[in-house]
């Protein structure tokens, strides 16, 4: 490998890339020779809820993601990090600090031949999306109410974050608001059982942020256990039933 030529091209990349270009779309590399297409690497990454999404606007911190290359004809380029201090590569890429990563489109022969950049940021703030609306950045919710919510990272300029990240949800009063699913993804069921204001927790990488929630309305009796306790209850009028039908009966309502 010409480490000297691998680094003029690196420079008259870093210099087509400050003069710009205004009929090229986000997508088009640096050079202009081809094109860099962001893939989704994961299942919670906000920005591929829908598939493959256009090229981001900035990507998170610690957040994995997976970029190609194409061309109209020829080999296709592989895709690598120009340094492995801002991007690791391991089953895919992984943004490593804040500031501008630069990726390139490299030959058989490790030749550039185009060369993207791509901003990265850390999350400040984790707004949620429920049913299609825009993302808030706090929740209201009936008591009663049940509702699947989708976390979106936004940076501390308000732009939302891709890349697929590691999230762990949790309520600060679980007598106000229960979490019931999903708690390792981007998404999550929550569920209103109190009146009052109360806020949800979530890890987002490395970084714990809050999601204030207002409940209003009647206070909401949690069931008393589980779904073997309700089927308990249902039973009792037939307390006088033969033994071995409840027990058959109860053994079948552990296992739904």
């Amino acid at each position: 490998m010409n480490i000297r030529r691998l680094r003029l091209l690196l420079v008259l990349g870093l210099m087509a890339c400050e003069e710009g270009d205004p009929d090229v779309t986000r997508e088009r590399g640096d050079l202009g020779r081809g094109k860099f297409i962001y893939e989704c690497l994961g299942q919670t990454d906000a920005a591929c809820e829908q598939g493959p999404a256009e090229f981001p606007q900035a990507i998170a911190v610690d957040a994995r993601f997976w970029m190609r290359f194409a061309v109209e004809r020829g080999p296709t380029p592989a895709v690598i990090p120009a340094a492995q201090t801002f991007v690791q590569a391991h089953g895919g890429f992984t943004a490593l600090r804040a500031g501008e990563l630069a990726l390139l489109a490299v030959n058989g022969n490790l030749e550039v031949i185009d060369i993207k950049h791509v901003r990265s940021a850390q999350v400040s703030e984790v707004r949620v999306q429920r049913e299609g609306s825009l993302p808030q950045s706090e929740l209201e919710l009936n008591t009663g109410e049940s509702v699947e919510l989708r976390a979106v990272p936004f940076d501390a300029l308000g732009v939302p974050l891709a890349g697929a990240l590691d999230y762990t949800w949790s309520s600060k009063d679980h007598a106000a608001l229960k979490v019931e699913t999903l708690p390792d993804l981007n998404r999550v069921l929550v569920r209103a059982l109190r009146a009052g204001d109360t806020s949800l927790e979530v890890v987002v990488g490395k970084h714990a942020l809050s999601l204030p929630v207002h409940v209003q309305g009647a206070d909401v009796e949690e069931d008393a256990g589980s779904d073997a306790g309700e089927d308990a209850g249902d039973l009792a009028p037939d307390a006088g039933a033969d033994t071995g039908d409840d027990a058959g009966r109860e053994s079948d309502g552990g296992n739904v």
